[in-house]
This record gives structure tokens, C-alpha cells and sequence, in this order.
């Protein structure tokens, strides 16, 4: 059975066998690093009893009896010792693939099983790479560039921030990665829904509402709230495109950079739903008692735009 063959049957696992990284927070899991120097071990023994194999299927003498005309008794005593360790080599040849497979079936299970884990490893690696960039970022005196870092003489603390983006890239395309194999749905219902930046999610930036309120709506604008924060859909995102700049901007706005793990996603999402419910049920009624001074707080900005919806929802606004 060909490698190509057996790693479709196993598809976490062959997918995530050459990310250094997610290997890494893989082999901190109970009996993934015994399963895979079983699956090491079974694979070179493989390889030497094949080599056997053929070497024994290469001792055949029979075309050299005939072209001598002479059959030696060693051939004839042979026949059978040798029927017995083709025999032998066949039952031991198909042990070892069964263990072969049985291995690769729990490096696949922990794999496909284990993945908060992995993302707690990642966020584990990301938050250590945010901190070790803090200083840095002090040190740029308000620069939000490399020409700026360059202009206010703080080229070297921001080499030290462009120095870790490739890591940081690696981060997030590993953790993408898991949460596709994980729960695609989750993953993509994170995402800003008027935004084509992938950073624009909860599974990027864990206080979107607060860094950037308006980056998941995208609704029609009420008559008379055309100057609120319920209309304020062409607003781009607040951060840089450059990801050194991104980052720099991160720390400094204060912006929760974070891996999260499935459950806290959701988790995540449910709370802000909830929140908006019981603020707007707190608003509903002060409508009924006083629609200008509602109105007054939603164009002065004070209603988040998810109580907003809640509200058009509702048919209030």
C-alpha cells in the first residue's frame, strides 16, 4: 500500500504532520509521542522485512538447474525452509502493517480530537510573540511605520517587530488550519460579514466590539440615524494593512490579539448576542417613555450596534 493511499485514510494527521508548529502542541498530548515512535518503528521494520523479501524471492535456483542439468540435493532440502520463512515473513510482514495502521489510527484520532488543545498551544505561542514585541513597540515613539520608525530614530525597535511577523504569519495559518478542520461553521461565522480582511474576526481580535464597534454591520440605515454608528458602514478598518504595522497598531490600541479555542469562540459569540438582548430590553422600554432621548444616545454614538440591529429587529427603530 502506497504512502499516499494510507495518508488519505488519516487526513488530520497528514495534514498537520509537517506543521512544526502544530506537531509541537500534538506531542504534548497523553500517548501521541509513544504512537508515533511506534509508527516510526513499525515503519523501518517494514522497510527491512520487504528488503528480505525480495531478497529471498532472488535465491530461486531453478533456471540455473536447468540450464546445468543437474539438480543438487541442498536445492531439494531447501524447498521446504524455504516455503516456511516465506511463510513466516508474510505473517510478519502483515503484523507489522496491521501495527503500522493501528498506530497511524491514534496519531489520526488525537489529531482530529485533540483540537482545543492545539489552539491553546498556539495562543500559548502567539501571547509569549506579542510579549516579547511590547518593549519594542515603547521604544517607537509613535511610529506607525518603518519610514517613520526610521524618521524618529526608532529603526531598530521596529526591525525587532517586523522580525517576528513571519512567525506570527505561521501562528495564524496553523491555527486557521485546525479551525477548518475543526468546525469550519465557527470559524466562518467569526469573521466580519462587511469586511474582506481576515483579521475582521473574533478568532483574530477577541475585543472587535471594542477596538473597531462597527465591524460587523451591515445594515439599512433607519430614517433620522443617518449620522449614528448604526449607519456607519463605509468605515474602513482601523488597523494598517502591513503586518508589522498591524501589530504595532495591536499593542498600542490595546487590541486583544488571541487563538481561541472552539469553545471560547463560541462562547464568545454567545455572550455578545446575550448582552445585546438584555441592553435591548432596557431600551425597548425606555423608547416607550422617552423616543427622543433613545434617539439622542444612538446619534451620539452610545448604543452599540448590535443592540441597534436588536432593536430594528424589533421594529423600534
Amino acid at each position: 500500500m502506497s504512502n499516499d493511499i494510507i495518508y488519505s485514510t488519516y487526513p488530520t494527521y497528514s495534514k498537520y504532520r509537517n506543521d512544526k508548529t502544530i506537531m509541537e502542541a500534538l506531542k504534548s498530548l497523553p500517548g501521541f509521542t509513544e504512537a508515533g515512535s511506534a509508527l516510526a518503528e513499525a515503519e523501518e521494520k517494514l522497510r527491512q522485512l520487504y528488503a528480505q523479501r525480495q531478497e529471498l524471492d532472488n535465491t530461486d535456483l531453478t533456471d540455473t538447474i536447468i540450464e546445468t542439468g543437474h539438480i543438487p540435493d541442498s536445492w531439494l532440502k531447501s524447498i521446504a525452509a524455504k516455503q516456511v520463512e516465506r511463510a513466516t515473513l508474510d505473517l510478519t510482514i502483515g503484523a507489522v502493517d496491521e501495527l503500522q495502521n493501528r498506530a497511524k489510527s491514534r496519531l489520526e484520532s488525537l489529531a482530529s480530537m485533540g483540537t482545543d488543545s492545539i489552539l491553546s498551544h498556539l495562543d500559548t505561542k502567539l501571547q509569549d510573540l506579542i510579549d516579547s514585541i511590547r518593549p519594542a513597540v515603547e521604544e517607537l515613539n509613535g511610529a506607525a511605520t518603518a519610514a517613520d520608525a526610521v524618521e524618529l530614530g526608532t529603526a531598530e525597535a521596529w526591525r525587532k517587530i517586523s522580525h517576528v511577523t513571519g512567525e506570527y504569519n505561521q501562528l495564524r495559518a496553523s491555527q486557521e488550519k485546525v479551525m477548518i478542520d475543526a468546525n469550519s461553521y465557527v470559524w466562518s461565522r467569526a469573521r466580519s460579514i462587511r469586511s474582506r480582511d481576515v483579521r475582521a474576526s473574533d478568532g483574530i481580535i477577541g475585543n472587535l466590539d471594542t477596538v473597531w464597534p462597527t465591524w460587523n454591520t451591515r445594515e439599512p440605515v433607519p430614517a433620522g440615524f443617518e449620522g449614528s454608528v448604526f449607519s456607519a458602514t463605509t468605515e474602513g478598518e482601523p488597523w494598517p494593512f502591513d503586518n508589522a504595522e498591524f501589530l504595532a497598531w495591536a499593542v498600542s490600541a490595546g487590541a486583544l490579539l488571541w487563538i481561541p479555542t472552539v469553545r471560547e469562540l463560541i462562547t464568545l459569540s454567545k455572550a455578545r448576542h446575550e448582552d445585546a438582548l438584555a441592553w435591548a430590553d432596557e431600551l425597548a422600554e425606555q423608547y416607550r417613555k422617552n423616543r427622543k432621548e433613545l434617539e439622542a444616545a444612538i446619534s451620539d454614538g452610545k448604543v452599540p450596534p448590535l443592540v441597534q440591529k436588536e432593536l430594528w429587529n424589533r421594529g423600534l427603530l
